[in-house]
């Protein structure tokens, strides 16, 4: 909170701000489509720019985690401003890319838990020169974010109907609230972390579940049989796989989901305050006392999920009839209020991307990456190791 100048976003807000920021985002997301065929064909528009890239790339060989990252990052880039990344600004991407890295970097390092609980650790010198580091790498990333809102003041029409972006839906909400004290929660400073809030949590963890997701179903060829079996069953040709195949791909799902669950992105979660007095398991804990809710404990849980550190897409099946099998115990976007607001356009990335990728190529382990490690790199968010793949068509 303090190099976010206050409780402002949505992932650390909380009380009537939070309640506010978070009804507005969801309010805006369903007016851009969010479970129709509007959001549905943005996202389709990327994958099929993906696939025509990896036409031309795939069989030379290629870590596809730039790629996912960049189609991905075109998506919510797209919703928050308006625009996607392609060869003209590829550069901004990578620079904003590397900020984030090394925020996830300086954020999980003990240190920067120990300077986050008590901001005061940061003024002593042994430590100065990491809080330097932390604060001077979020105003970058906030002058970027503070930069496409600075240009989408200059053009605004408040008159206007509809909004083309999230910004421009904030502004105009803003322009509404003018007369009232703080804008009434729209502040430039409220915005400015809500974009990255968003921006996080919509290119991040879609983009990493999917590296993930390729590379378990490489390291076990038997569910990378399975997976083109289906293909070549339900679908048959090289057509464009949309929403309406989801219920016939019943192992993708489960493939994509045993992805999620074993990845495990955010092994920490996020902190939260407990707003009563609460007994747990004989422990009371106090109101006001700082949490970490630990999902891993669920989805590793190996009542629920025998060999739980095992890759089992038929663990979401139902035995006899193959059907896609619901599971309440997988909760890769967290549960209850703070339920990820992204949830429905993740998961409509993930099989559209995923389908559509295995779909369209045969893929197999680059000789460089013969070896790919399933070690994972802890950070705020868990990544995979990088390897290289190549792609030859399937049809």
């Amino acid at each position: 909170m303090e190099i976010r100048k206050g409780a402002y976003g949505i992932l650390e807000s909380y009380g009537p701000r939070w309640v506010q920021a978070r009804r507005f985002t969801l309010h805006i997301l369903r007016d851009f489509g969010l479970g129709k065929n509007l959001m549905e064909q943005k996202v389709i528009g990327e994958v099929e720019k993906m696939l025509e890239k990896l036409e031309k790339i795939g069989k030379n060989g290629v870590d596809m985690q730039n790629i996912f990252d960049a189609s991905v990052g075109s998506i919510i880039n797209s919703l928050l401003f308006g625009y996607r990344f392609d060869e003209t600004n590829m550069h901004q991407f990578l620079e904003l890319k590397t900020r984030l890295n090394q925020h996830f970097k300086l954020g999980a390092e003990p240190i920067g838990a120990l300077t986050g609980m008590y901001p005061w650790l940061g003024r002593l010198p042994i430590l100065s020169n990491y809080k330097k580091a932390t604060t001077d790498n979020w105003a970058a990333l906030m002058k970027f974010f503070r930069q496409q809102v600075e240009e989408k003041l200059a053009v605004i029409d408040y008159d206007s109907e509809g909004n083309a972006d999230y910004v421009e839906a904030f502004l105009k909400e803003r322009k509404k609230n003018e007369d009232k004290e703080d804008f009434g929660g729209f502040e430039m400073e409220q915005l400015d972390s809500v974009c990255f809030d968003l921006w996080v949590a919509g290119m991040e963890t879609t983009s990493n579940t999917l590296y993930w997701s390729l590379l378990y179903v490489l390291k076990h060829p038997e569910v990378l049989k399975k997976v083109y079996e289906e293909l070549d069953q339900k679908i048959g040709s090289d057509r464009i796989i949309t929403i309406a195949d989801r219920n016939n791909l019943n192992f993708i799902n489960a493939t994509i989901n045993e992805s999620q669950r074993l990845a495990n992105l955010l092994p920490m979660n996020l902190s939260r305050t407990t707003t009563a007095d609460v007994e747990i398991a004989g422990y009371r804990i106090p109101k006001d006392t700082v949490i970490t809710p630990q999902i891993s404990s669920v989805m590793y849980d190996p009542e629920i999920f025998p060999e739980p550190y095992e890759f089992h897409p038929e663990r979401f099946l139902e035995k006899g009839t193959g059907n896609l099998k619901k599971v309440v115990e997988l909760v890769p976007f967290s549960i209850g209020k703070r339920q990820c607001p992204g949830e429905g356009l993740a998961k409509m990335e993930l099989f559209l991307f995923f389908s559509n990728l295995f779909n369209k190529f045969r893929i197999e382990f680059h000789p460089d990456s013969a070896d790919a490690s399933i070690e994972k790199d802890f950070g705020l968010t868990v990544k995979a190791r990088n390897y290289k793949v190549v792609m030859n068509k399937r049809h």
